[in-house]
């Protein structure tokens, strides 16, 4: 921070007068002596493009100050290099220091108005960020607060580089999904089952966030209806679900359990153009009103067996639906798989 004129205040002498050259040399301002107090009628003119009366560190008045060289505003906070070297940002200091720090902290989550003061908001700020870098929250901004932010900025950087790199696979891995032929998938399950899980996993996270289904479920109900896409029905459909899809629909045979009986009947199924499509509209088909107790129940809960034995009875009619869906996420530990994903 730039030096301040000296300090010469005397309780028990008038004040010097002033030593500065040019427009206030020819008159001296007659400046009122310690003690008396300061008002536009006993301050003259030439003063008034002054600092502002106001209390200075140290408890002293501007009045006690002679200005030799250049006028310089004793609130100025310290510049980077400074506070490095062991100089603090404290309370009413103000300048661009103080508004940088104001926005760094804000790109750390504390917010802040960039007013470029050291205000209470501000203090608090920094004390928030000490007791969070085991720092004195005194709420004075110095060396040790300086190296704790670059530190935080160093690690945010990098977890935004982290996200960006895993957005970037995860929609890779999407436009895969996309352009994969139905036979691929039932190939990878048959080279190593955990590709086929894996081939689903972004869709599946994906339908999980927009419709709430756990991607574990998803994953679970495409292997087990499909047999791990051995003959996907209209080539993507790995879920059972019927009805129409975007692609329009396919009458087959299938087996259902009625009134505890096997029978075999003709139905319409639901045909996609992909096998991401078939993982968003399994997600979707949760929407449709039949299966609101069971999500709601989960969003509560996160309880992804007791989901399971939610929703079992309306998805399928087969009375060991739910155990056999347990078994095939316990059996290829697809809840490890999904949480290891996230």
């Amino acid at each position: 921070m730039a030096r301040i004129a000296s300090y010469t205040g005397n309780l028990g002498a008038q004040p010097p007068k002033p030593l500065a050259t040019g427009p206030l040399a020819p008159s001296t301002p007659q400046v009122p002596a310690p003690g008396v107090a300061a008002t536009n009628e006993n301050i003259p003119a030439e003063a008034h493009n002054l600092t502002a009366l106001k209390p200075l560190p140290g408890g002293a008045a501007e009045s006690d100050f002679g200005f030799v060289d250049d006028i310089v505003n004793p609130w100025a906070a310290p510049g980077w290099d400074e506070i490095a070297g062991g100089e603090v940002i404290r309370r009413h200091l103000e300048g661009e220091s103080v508004s940088q720090l104001q926005s760094r902290l804000n790109q750390l989550g504390y917010a802040l108005e960039s007013t470029g003061v050291m205000d209470a908001a501000t203090e608090q700020a920094v004390q928030a960020f000490q007791l969070a870098h085991n720092i004195e929250p005194n709420g004075q901004f110095g060396p040790a607060s300086l190296d704790a932010l670059l530190a935080a900025e160093q690690t945010q950087a990098e977890e935004a580089e982290r996200a960006a790199q895993k957005q970037a696979e995860h929609e890779l891995a999407i436009e895969t999904l996309k352009a994969m032929p139905s036979a691929e998938l039932h190939r990878l399950s048959r080279k190593d089952p955990e590709l086929f899980f894996k081939a689903l996993l972004p869709a599946a996270l994906e339908s999980e966030r927009q419709y709430g289904v756990p991607a574990v479920v998803t994953l679970a109900q495409g292997a087990m209806e499909s047999e791990f896409a051995r003959a996907p029905i209209g080539g993507y459909n790995i879920f059972g679900i019927k009805g129409g899809g975007p692609a329009g629909s396919v009458k087959v045979s299938t087996r259902e359990v009625v009134k505890g009986k096997d029978v075999v009947i003709k139905a319409n199924f639901a045909r996609y153009n992909n096998y991401y499509e078939a993982v968003k509209q399994h997600g979707k088909l949760f929407q449709n009103g039949y299966y609101d107790k069971p999500m709601q129940q989960y969003a509560q809960d996160r309880d992804v067996m007791a989901f399971i034995d939610g929703f079992a009875k309306t998805y399928a009619t087969e009375p060991k639906y739910a155990k056999t869906l347990k078994y095939v996420i316990e059996k290829y530990k697809l809840l490890e798989l999904t949480a290891q994903a996230r």
